[in-house]
């Protein structure tokens, strides 16, 4: 029987899941006609979809990790990761045309040079950014408390008075990013407010980890070198960029921005950990196969890791594929999230 059949059958016995549960449950199929606008439904009922199709969590791959979110397999293979001199000349012409901040732009070009050519074993990646309602699942199982939560506050770009400001945010965390007496986190937003740490720990409790960076990179910007996940130029219908939504959308919300493997959201909606430690020079000398970032050792000042694909607020410069920032990995911000990873073997 097919998945939507099921769904639609149980839609007839009782009247509704949360969105989270049809989240899981459907898989590539999450919207299923607008969760057909269904307030919460019985346990019973998902058993029974579990028993009928055998579908809660399924994958095109068949891969899921402890949180039964979809994972793609990113085929091994060698990638060309970074960017060329050519590439690099170009960047720097934009971002002179900057009002403010050329020069952060000209740092933030010259951290992808050089190109080179990295080698990587097969993964898998989860398809979606982690929504709020599987971070919620992982919170009630486990009790953990965020980095957000114990300091009793977050960070967040908000508006203040006629633009945009970073801001100290009081009572800011993942259930409420922008602090108290502003909306509650939407389940099927990307979780944000959360530091490194937390994010290695919801990976950990699901069996998986942080992707490298460089199984990030190769993972949107695929065998042919693109510079957006999608391609070659930006197209602002295919990801929540350049402050147009002015905060994060459902994840999985532009199809048409997927990567070469069907990920979603690699450019935009909100920007990502990695496993990484950042350094600016580590392009020059990283290792071909398999390179997990810097050791400890090597870094002379203050640890920062590496976080990936822009979000809702930053111009498309900053959402190529190639683009990479630094953040120290105890700060927690409202527009940066996760996905986790997980070996092919394991």
């Amino acid at each position: 029987m097919a998945v939507r059949q099921v769904l639609d059958a149980l839609y007839t016995i009782e009247a509704g899941f949360t969105a989270s549960v049809w989240v899981t449950l459907t898989s590539d199929i999450r919207h299923w006609d607008a969760m057909k606008t269904m307030p919460g439904k019985t346990l019973s009922a998902l058993v029974l979809a579990i028993l009928v199709t055998g579908c809660a969590g399924v994958a095109v791959d068949g891969v899921t990790g402890g949180d039964r979110a979809e994972m793609i397999l990113i085929p091994g293979g060698e990638f060309s990761m970074g960017s060329s001199p050519v590439e690099v000349a170009k960047l720097l012409d934009d971002c002179n045309r900057f009002d403010r901040g050329k020069t952060y732009c000209r740092t933030n070009v010259e951290t992808v040079s050089p190109a080179h050519r990295v080698v990587l074993d097969p993964f898998y990646l989860d398809r979606y950014e982690v929504p709020n309602a599987l971070f919620d699942r992982f919170v009630k199982a486990t009790s953990h408390k965020t980095r957000a939560e114990r300091e009793g506050y977050g960070w967040g770009w908000q508006p203040v008075g006629a633009g945009w400001e970073w801001v100290k945010i009081e009572g800011g965390d993942w259930r409420k990013p922008n602090g108290p007496g502003n909306s509650s986190a939407n389940e099927n937003h990307p979780v944000v407010q959360v530091s490194w740490h937390d994010a290695m720990a919801y990976c950990k409790w699901t069996r998986k980890r942080l992707p490298t960076e460089a199984e990030w990179e190769k993972a949107t910007r695929g065998t042919d070198d693109r510079r957006y996940p999608w391609g070659q130029e930006w197209d602002a219908s295919k990801a929540n960029g350049d402050m147009v939504a002015r905060g994060p959308t459902l994840v999985g919300s532009f199809p048409g921005g997927v990567s070469q493997y069907g990920v979603h959201d690699m450019a935009g909606n909100v920007s990502e950990w990695v496993a990484d430690i950042f350094t600016e020079s580590y392009y020059r000398n990283s290792p071909e196969r398999n390179p997990d970032g810097p050791h400890p050792s090597f870094v002379e000042f203050q640890i920062v890791r590496v976080i990936r694909g822009g979000s809702w607020l930053n111009v498309p410069i900053y959402l190529r594929t190639m683009a990479r920032f630094s953040l120290d990995p105890s700060v927690t911000l409202n527009v940066v999230g996760f996905r986790c990873a997980k070996d092919s073997k394991k």
